[in-house]
């Protein structure tokens, strides 16, 4: 199986690709973008987004808006009161190897 190993309790998730020489870029900051394992579960890809300080090199990047949804693929991973439904490899007492996603619908 696998052992899972936890370096802290706030991991850093992935929030945002952005473009700015288009404003465009992928959306990860919903509170369902990952799955309980940090997988990213949701893939927005987003028009009209707003950056307070897009031409800063030395900061990471503050997206203020989210902007628009051009397209969406939401991975099944499951509900929060059965977080590893919908995974292959998952089992009640934990993983027995790397998940999987079973499912993907596309808005």
């Amino acid at each position: 199986g696998v052992t899972p190993r936890v370096l802290n309790s706030t991991p850093t998730r992935l929030k945002a690709i952005y473009y700015p020489a288009t404003n465009t870029g992928y959306w990860f900051g919903d509170a369902d973008s990952h799955s309980p394992y940090g997988m990213i579960r949701k893939v927005s890809e987003r028009r009209a987004m707003v950056c307070s300080n897009p031409n800063d090199t030395t900061a990471q990047a503050n997206i203020t808006s989210a902007g628009s949804m051009s397209r969406e693929m939401v991975y099944l991973t499951g509900t929060t009161t059965s977080p590893q439904a919908g995974y292959s490899g998952v089992t009640t007492g934990g993983l027995t190897h790397v998940p999987t996603f079973t499912q993907m619908t596309e808005d």
